[in-house]
């Protein structure tokens, strides 16, 4: 129930014929000059009757109709807004968090002004959320499209990898618990053979690498470098036949579980269906669809829509 003060309700007002009637689209009629009756000497008694010179029916004159009110004069209805313009999302998103039994649970809407998201101070000790920053990550909209931003965070926010997605010199990604730097190979100068100097020569093929995948170290300094040579693609993953670069003893990483491949001038990034996934870092801001999964340190958080069924 409301609150609010309960007033006793007004007899309902039954109108008098001889009442004036105004309407709102046009002003009252000015009101006719009273007329007092004389009164009789005494005082006492019926008014004698009154008529002025004038007051016979030959005499009066009909007043001349008012005309209606133009068209632009009439009253208008209050304007509304133009609410395309504005910069009100049609979806409101909600975001869910992995708990640690791998079940997705509602974290809460994205409302329309954004949401800042990162660890409190004092809960540096829970497993995984060191490894987030007090202010992480920024999830906001730009008209109808939701957008995620870095916000300065040490470990980034990485999305996973749903189609083959171009990498870029500098680009990183997770595999499992490694960071892994893609970068172009510098031009290649074939270099002549070495000569004894009785004009032996050193005989070895050289190899033009494509590209180079960097090993990020846990001080964030390089450490081992893989050269890309094959076109076809060069298979990471944990173990077994047909892996080119071999994480070991990392039960995160799938056996096959992503690749790196050269298209027509272009690297391209793939995931090979592995169970936790492959992730990408973002610079600046990225557009996000519902369903993408966004890695912040060792935290997975999840972006739904609820009007979408299934």
């Amino acid at each position: 129930m409301l609150g609010g003060n309960v007033e006793t309700p007004l007899p309902p007002v039954v109108p008098n014929p001889a009442w004036p009637v105004y309407h709102a689209d046009s002003p009252p009629a000015a009101p006719a000059q009273a007329q007092f009756p004389q009164q009789s000497p005494a005082g006492y008694g019926p008014p004698p009757s009154i008529q002025p010179p004038d007051a016979s029916p030959q005499a009066q004159v009909p007043e001349p109709e008012k005309p209606e009110r133009a068209e632009a004069e009439r009253t208008r209805a209050l304007g509304g807004v133009d609410v395309d313009r504005l910069r009100i999302p049609r979806h409101r998103y909600v975001l869910q968090i992995l708990d640690s039994q791998g079940q997705w649970r509602d974290w809460g809407p994205i409302p329309a002004n954004g949401i800042n998201i990162g660890r409190s101070k004092n809960s540096a000790d829970f497993p995984g959320l060191g490894s987030m920053a007090v202010r992480h990550l920024r999830l906001g909209y730009d008209h109808h499209q939701l957008l995620v931003e870095d916000l300065g965070s040490l470990n980034g926010v990485c999305v996973r990898v749903t189609a083959a997605v171009e990498l870029e010199d500098g680009t990183r990604f997770r595999v499992g618990n490694h960071v892994i730097e893609f970068r172009r190979a510098e031009p290649f100068d074939q270099e002549p053979p070495l000569q004894s100097s009785d004009e032996e020569e050193f005989f070895s093929r050289d190899l033009e690498p494509l590209a180079y995948l960097d090993l990020i170290r846990p001080s964030g300094r390089l450490g081992l470098r893989f050269p890309i040579t094959r076109r076809e693609g060069t298979v990471i993953g944990r173990d077994g036949r047909g892996t080119n670069i071999v994480l070991t003893d990392d039960m995160w990483v799938s056996a096959p579980h992503a690749q790196v491949r050269y298209d027509e001038g272009r690297f391209l990034l793939e995931d090979l269906k592995s169970r936790n996934g492959t992730f990408v870092r973002i610079v600046g801001m990225r557009p996000l669809q519902a369903g993408d999964i966004l890695l912040a340190g060792r935290v997975l958080f999840r972006v739904v829509d609820p009007n979408v069924v299934g």
